[in-house]
C-alpha cells in the first residue's frame, strides 16, 4: 500500500494503529464524568468541564505506580490528545487511582 493511501486510512480511522508509550508515559482513555448527583438528580451543564477520569490502556517501561486497566484521576493540563478520546501523558499527571466503593 502506498504511503499516501496509508496516511488517509489512518486519518479516516479505518486502519488501526498500535501505540506503545515510551519511558514513563501512559496511554489513557477518557471516561465521561457522572451527570447525576448523589441524590439521583440529573445535573444539566451548559459548559462541560474537562474530563479528568480515565482508564489506563498502556504503560511505558518505566511506569511504576499505575497498571493497565486501572481507573485514574488525571490532570488535563498535561498530555497530548491522540484522537478517539485518548491521551498520552507522563506518569506525573496521574493525581490518584480510583476504586469503586461498596
Amino acid at each position: 500500500m502506498d504511503e499516501k493511501r496509508e496516511q488517509y486510512l489512518l486519518w479516516k480511522g479505518v486502519a488501526t494503529v498500535t501505540m506503545e508509550p515510551l519511558t514513563d508515559h501512559l496511554v489513557v482513555r477518557l471516561l465521561d464524568t457522572p451527570s447525576t448527583s448523589a441524590s439521583g438528580i440529573e445535573v444539566v451543564r451548559f459548559h462541560k468541564p474537562p474530563q479528568t477520569h480515565a482508564i489506563v490502556e498502556a504503560t511505558g517501561p518505566e511506569v511504576r505506580d499505575v497498571q493497565v486497566g486501572q481507573r485514574v484521576l488525571i490532570s488535563r493540563l498535561q498530555g497530548v490528545a491522540v484522537g478517539d478520546g485518548r491521551l498520552i501523558l507522563p506518569e506525573g499527571a496521574v493525581l490518584a487511582t480510583l476504586e469503586e466503593g461498596e
